[in-house]
């Protein structure tokens, strides 16, 4: 997986055991020019927008685009669906080496901590990417319970920490622009993990 501090090798082992410039048309025509162009710079009546370029807002989509491609929407289903765990053992259980769900555990933990890593350098604006981006948030919750395990099992306490950084900052984002919406999604989350394993036993016990 793409975007690990440790490199590809920890983290495939994991299976194995988420400027305003006022000058005049000069200005704008250079930013045209070099492909750089900031849009949103003007204030709506919510106030100012934010000043993501082109490029930023091309790359976005671009990852947007990354998020649909068939496999990994596939896997992304699997788990949001089925990834909760609570110790090494369990992802053992549930995602043997060699197995499908090994596959698709790391397309989701690597394809998350890579876009991480891009947001976290600034290469997108991270007004525009919280705005309308928040799945990362609940694979990283999917993920935290066996994180310390992973971490020492491959002496690596850097193994998901672009994921992490951000998911407190999408946090302080959120409390920032909406107070009490972290303990509200947390809420509604739990609610959904609880649907959902009363529903896996009654279909068990059917």
């Amino acid at each position: 997986m793409p975007g690990m501090h440790g490199g590809d090798r920890d983290v495939d082992s994991v299976g194995s055991l988420e400027r305003r410039t006022d000058g005049g048309g000069g200005d704008e025509a250079s930013r045209e020019s070099d492909g750089t162009e900031e849009v949103g710079e003007s204030k709506s009546k919510g106030g100012k927008m934010g000043t993501a370029t082109h490029e930023q807002v091309n790359l976005m989509l671009r990852l947007y685009e990354e998020r649909r491609e068939p496999k990994l929407r596939e896997a992304r289903d699997w788990f949001a669906a089925n990834f909760h765990v609570d110790n090494a053992e369990d992802v053992m259980r549930l995602c043997p080496p060699g197995s499908k769900e090994n596959t698709y555990m790391r397309m989701v933990l690597g394809y998350w901590e890579m876009v991480a890593g891009i947001v976290n350098r600034g290469l997108i604006d991270e007004d525009l990417f919280f705005e309308s981006t928040g799945e990362q948030w609940m694979v990283w919750e999917q993920a935290k319970p066996v994180l310390v395990a992973w971490r020492t099992m491959f002496g690596n306490q850097k193994l998901f920490a672009n994921m992490e950084e951000q998911c407190k900052r999408l946090e302080a984002w959120r409390e920032k622009n909406s107070p009490g919406s972290n303990e509200a999604t947390r809420k509604m989350r739990a609610e959904m993990l609880q649907a959902a394993q009363a529903a896996k036993a009654q279909a068990a016990g059917a």
